[in-house]
This record gives C-alpha cells, sequence and structure tokens, in this order.
C-alpha cells in the first residue's frame, strides 16, 4: 500500500506524493502566459490597489463554494481544479482593466511560443518516467536538468527570446554578484543558439 503526503497526513492512495502550501500557486503557473503573475505587480506599482483587492475578492467568492464541494468528492486534485477555476474570473477582470483602462497590449503570440516550448520539453521527461520509473529525488535530479536544457534550447529556436532580451537580462543581472556567475554562462549559451 502507497500513501499520499498532504501536509502531514498519511491519505490512502496509489503513489507516492508530497503536496503542501505550494500546490496552491498552481494557478499562477498554469495562467502566466496571459498575465496572472504580473497583473498584481502592474496594478500594484501604479497604485490601483482598489483592482488587485477586487480580483481577490472574486477569487475568493468563486473559490469558497466549490472547493469544499469538489475536495469532499475527490480530494487534492479537484482542490486544485478549483484552484484553477477560480483563478480565471478575476485574471478576466484584470486583464479587462488592463486592457481598457490602461491600454495594455497582450502578446498572445509570444505567450503561446512559451507555452508549446514548455509543452515540448516536458516530453522527453514523461518518456524517461515510463521508461526509467525512479524515486522522487532521483525524478527531479535526472530530470529537472534535461527539461530545463531542453526548454533553454528551444527558447531561441522558437523565437520566444531575442538578442535584445540577452541584453535586457545582462543590465539587470550583470552587477549581482551571486546571480550573474550562473546566469552568465546560460545567456551566453543562448546568444549562440541565437546566432544559428
Amino acid at each position: 500500500m502507497h500513501y499520499a503526503w498532504d501536509s502531514g497526513n498519511l491519505i490512502k492512495g496509489h503513489r507516492l506524493y508530497f503536496y503542501g502550501s505550494s500546490y496552491g500557486s498552481a494557478p499562477l503557473f498554469f495562467y502566466s502566459g496571459l498575465g496572472s503573475i504580473v497583473l498584481s505587480y502592474l496594478f500594484n506599482g501604479i497604485g490601483e490597489t482598489k483592482v488587485v483587492f477586487k480580483c481577490s475578492l472574486i477569487n475568493l467568492l468563486v473559490f469558497l463554494p466549490l472547493a469544499p464541494a469538489l475536495t469532499i468528492a475527490y480530494h487534492v486534485p479537484c482542490l486544485i481544479v478549483a484552484s484553477l477555476i477560480s483563478s480565471l474570473p478575476p485574471l478576466a477582470y484584470g486583464l479587462f482593466i488592463a486592457i481598457k483602462k490602461i491600454h495594455v497590449n497582450l502578446d498572445l503570440k509570444a505567450s503561446l511560443k512559451i507555452y508549446i516550448a514548455s509543452f515540448t520539453s516536458a516530453i522527453p521527461i514523461i518518456v524517461l518516467l515510463h521508461i526509467f520509473p525512479l524515486n522522487n529525488i532521483l525524478n527531479m535530479m535526472i530530470n529537472g536538468p534535461i527539461f530545463l536544457l531542453t526548454y533553454l534550447i528551444l527558447l531561441p529556436l522558437t523565437g520566444v527570446i531575442h538578442q535584445s532580451d540577452l541584453d535586457n537580462f545582462k543590465l539587470m543581472f550583470s552587477n549581482l554578484k551571486i546571480v550573474w556567475p550562473l546566469l552568465k554562462p546560460v545567456l551566453t549559451f543562448e546568444a549562440k543558439l541565437l546566432d544559428l
């Protein structure tokens, strides 16, 4: 018998999973191509804190009735689904305000390219997980770098990043002594791929 660990509680299941508070951020990453991560920073930065409050309120009003019903019936996976569903209305409202009042332009083509690069990078990982089922730590140690390398190769090849992006990264991070030595070889690698 295997167990799933949910915030310290053992729940009967088929495989070993580690759930904690981090799964609550799933909607942020799922909708990141549509601006879910940056919208609150944008509104806070220009003093539109009421919009951030309204987005949070909408999220709460959708999540509160949805989460208990789905969680009781289907446990943690559907709690994540409830979180994803409840994040859509505030995202739509935030995008509406950003486009209508602040005149923000959405680059859906670039977002689509990022999603394609991400999903394509996940394909070899899915194949490897089926061929070589390892424990969670080994999976992370082996498959994490494979995903990252594949993703870094696909970013310039699919036109997601350009030389101007690399120049901006260099400008932002070159003075950070801890980050720059790690980022510099990555940017050099990306620049070589762009030259191809």
